[in-house]
C-alpha cells in the first residue's frame, strides 16, 4: 500500500456497488451535507441512467462500472465542493457516449439539457492513455484547448483521472506504468497551474508509486531517516511559534509540511537535493490580523529564544503570504505565514474560473496572459505537427511547447522604445522579433542587445534592452527553428516554411534574378572602414565601389557579383558590427 496517506483507497472495499438505492442515498446526502445548490431531481435521473447502462459492466477490480462514475461525481461534490449540476451529471454519465451506440447527443440534450450535452461531447473526445507505442496526442491538444476554453472540462478530466489513479492496482502492470507516466508528465503541471494542490500531491504520490516503485520506496526511507534527524528541531520551533502567537492572542494553526516524494525524486534526478527544503512550517492565522504585525511578533519573539541562533529573511510570495526563513544551528527552516482569508480567496478564485468556464493563463508576477488569438495560433501549429510528424515526435514537440510557454519561468526584456515584453526563459532574439509581429520576425536579420550587435540566436536575459534590426530583403533560414522557444516564433516559422505558395513564389523570384546581383549601400561616418568592408564581402565578390560625401556622412556603394537569390544574411550581420556604420541597404542590380 502507498505510505504517507492517512486514508487508503480500495474500490473493492468501498460501500458502493452492493445496493444502488443506498448508493443514490449517499450521493444525495453528500449534496445536502455540503450545502450545494443543484438540481437534485436531474442528478437523480442521471444516476439512474448510469446504473441502468453500466450495471452489468465491470471494472478491472470486478466492481460494477457505475461505481466509478459515482466516485468521480463524489470527488466533485465532497472534495472540491463544486455545486454545478451540469458537471455532476456529466461525471455520472461521462462514459455513455463512448460506450453505448444507442445513446447520442440529441438524446442527452433532450433529457439533460444543452449544458450537459456540450460538456459530454467535449469530454468524450479526450482520451489520453498511453498504451504501448500508442499515444493520443490529439487528446493532449484537446485537453489544452478545453482547459483554455472551458475550465469545467479540465476539472472533470482531473477528477476522472484521480479516481483512475486511486484504482491503478487492479490494472495490468504495463498499463499501470503508462497511466502513471502520463499523469506525471502531462497532468501534474496542468493541475499545478490551476491551483488544485491537494489533488496534485495525491496524483503525484500515487502515480510515482506505480511509475517507479523502487525509487518511491527509497525516497520514503530517505525521508523517514531525515524526519528522525530533524523532527526534534522542527517541533521545538513549532512550539516556540505557537507560544509566541498564543501569548499575543493571535489565533493560529501551525503544521509541518514535508517535501513530496515525487518532488524529491525530481531533485535527486537533477542532483539538486537541498536538506533545508525537506521540511517547512505552515502558520495559518485564523483571524484578520495584519501579516506584517504577525511577522514582527514572531521575529521579536524568536530572537529572545536562546536555543535558536536566528537570522531572518522575509519573503513576500505571489499570493501575498510571507515566508520567514529561520536559521538554526541544525539548518534552515522556512515558516510560511498566511491568513485563513488567503486560503479561502485562493479556493474561491479557482471556483470562479470554473463558474466563468474560461481559464486565463495569467501570471501576476509578470502580467503575462495568453490571448484568444494566441490560442488559435498555437492550436493551428499543434494540428500541423500532429498531421506531419510521427506520434512520438509530435508528443515531444507539443509538450515541450506547453512546458516552455505555460509552466517555466518568464523573463522581461525591453525594446529600444522602452516597451516591456514577457518571454519564456531561454528565449532568443528570434522569439522577441516574432513577439513584436510576424513581419518583424520574418524580416529580422540581427539585433543589438544592450547596445552591442548580437546574433538573433543569442539567449536573452532578464532586463536586456533589445533592438531588432530588419531588412526587407532578408528571409528566415530553417535553422531558426533550433533557436526558437516561444510558441509564436515556432508557429510563425512553421507556417512560413510549410507554405507552398511561399515556395512557388521563391522559385519564381529566383528565376527572375538569375541575371541579377547584390548591391550593398552603406551609410557611414568615415570611409576609413573600407578595408573592413572588403574583408567581410570578399575582394573577389566586389566588382565596383563608389563614394559620395553628404554633410560629413559617407555613402559607400558596393557592387558585387553575388547572385541576387543568394542569402546574404551573414554578410549583413558582420557588416553591422563595424564601428561607425549607421545604415545598410541591400538591393538588386
Amino acid at each position: 500500500m502507498i505510505e504517507f496517506y492517512s486514508e487508503q483507497y480500495d474500490e473493492v472495499l468501498t460501500k458502493f456497488g452492493n445496493n444502488p438505492a443506498d448508493d443514490l442515498d449517499y450521493l444525495l446526502s453528500a449534496i445536502k451535507k455540503h450545502n450545494l445548490n443543484v438540481d437534485v431531481e436531474l442528478i437523480t435521473k442521471a444516476f439512474e441512467l448510469s446504473f441502468k447502462l453500466n450495471k452489468n459492466k465491470k471494472r478491472s477490480s470486478g466492481v460494477p462500472y457505475y461505481t466509478h462514475t459515482l466516485s468521480v461525481a463524489l470527488i466533485i461534490i465532497e472534495e472540491l465542493e463544486i455545486g454545478d449540476t451540469a458537471m455532476i451529471i456529466t461525471a455520472l454519465l461521462h462514459n455513455i457516449l463512448r460506450d453505448y451506440e444507442e445513446i447520442n447527443l440529441p438524446y442527452i440534450r433532450a433529457e439533460f439539457g444543452q449544458k450537459v450535452a456540450l460538456l459530454m461531447a467535449r469530454l468524450t473526445r479526450i482520451v489520453c492513455y498511453k498504451i504501448g507505442n500508442r499515444t493520443n496526442v490529439e487528446g493532449l491538444r484537446l485537453l489544452f484547448l478545453f482547459l483554455i476554453k472551458d475550465a469545467r472540462i479540465f476539472v472533470l478530466q482531473i477528477c476522472n483521472r484521480l479516481h483512475d489513479v486511486r484504482t491503478l492496482e487492479y490494472l495490468p502492470e504495463a498499463l499501470q506504468k503508462a497511466v502513471a507516466e502520463e499523469t506525471l508528465k502531462f497532468y501534474i503541471p496542468l493541475v499545478n497551474k490551476f491551483g488544485l494542490f491537494q489533488i496534485q500531491h495525491e496524483l503525484e504520490a500515487r502515480s510515482f508509486y506505480f511509475y517507479n516503485p523502487t525509487q518511491y520506496k527509497k525516497n520514503i526511507d530517505f525521508l523517514k531517516v531525515k524526519k528522525r534527524l530533524y523532527s526534534e528541531n522542527i517541533y521545538i520551533i513549532i512550539d516556540y511559534i505557537q507560544n509566541i502567537l498564543n501569548n499575543n492572542n493571535i489565533k493560529n494553526n501551525v503544521t509541518i509540511e514535508y517535501i513530496k516524494e515525487y518532488k524529491l525524486f525530481l531533485q535527486i534526478n537533477s542532483n539538486n537535493i537541498n536538506t533545508d527544503n525537506l521540511f517547512s512550517i505552515n502558520a495559518v492565522i485564523e483571524d484578520s490580523t495584519d501579516l506584517n504585525d504577525v511577522f514582527n511578533v514572531l521575529t521579536n519573539g524568536l530572537s529572545s529564544r536562546k536555543y535558536i541562533d536566528v537570522s531572518y529573511k522575509p519573503t513576500i510570495e505571489s499570493d501575498n503570504s510571507l515566508t520567514l526563513d529561520v536559521y538554526t544551528n541544525n539548518g534552515k527552516v522556512s515558516v510560511h505565514i498566511k491568513t485563513k482569508e488567503m486560503e479561502d480567496y485562493h479556493k474561491n478564485q479557482i471556483f470562479s474560473q470554473i463558474k466563468n468556464q474560461a481559464i486565463k493563463f495569467y501570471d501576476t508576477q509578470y502580467d503575462y496572459q495568453i490571448t484568444d488569438a494566441d490560442v488559435k495560433l498555437w492550436d493551428k501549429w499543434m494540428q500541423y505537427i500532429i498531421t506531419n510528424y510521427s506520434t512520438d515526435n509530435a508528443e515531444k514537440m507539443i509538450w515541450q511547447s506547453l512546458k516552455n510557454n505555460l509552466y517555466d519561468k518568464k523573463i522581461i526584456v525591453k525594446t529600444n522604445n522602452n516597451k516591456k515584453i514577457i518571454l519564456p526563459t531561454k528565449a532568443t532574439a528570434i522569439d522577441l522579433a516574432f513577439n513584436l509581429s510576424e513581419n518583424t520576425g520574418l524580416s529580422a536579420i540581427t539585433c543589438k542587445i544592450n547596445g552591442i550587435v548580437k546574433s538573433l540566436f543569442t539567449e536573452l536575459k532578464n532586463g536586456d534592452i533589445v533592438d531588432i534590426i530588419t531588412s526587407p530583403n532578408c528571409m528566415p533560414d530553417s535553422s531558426w527553428l533550433n533557436y526558437a522557444i516561444s510558441f509564436k516564433s515556432i508557429a510563425y516559422l512553421t507556417t512560413y516554411f510549410k507554405n507552398k505558395q511561399t515556395t512557388i513564389c521563391k522559385k519564381q523570384l529566383e528565376n527572375k534574378q538569375n541575371n541579377m546581383y547584390q548591391k550593398i549601400i552603406i551609410t557611414s561616418k568615415s570611409k576609413d572602414i573600407l578595408p573592413d568592408i572588403k574583408s567581410i564581402i570578399g575582394q573577389n565578390n566586389i566588382t565596383r565601389i563608389a563614394f559620395a560625401n553628404n554633410l560629413n556622412t559617407f555613402i559607400i556603394a558596393v557592387q558585387t557579383n553575388i547572385n541576387a537569390n543568394t542569402s546574404t544574411n551573414h554578410i549583413f550581420s558582420n557588416l553591422i558590427k563595424i564601428k561607425g556604420i549607421k545604415k545598410i541597404d541591400m538591393t538588386h542590380i
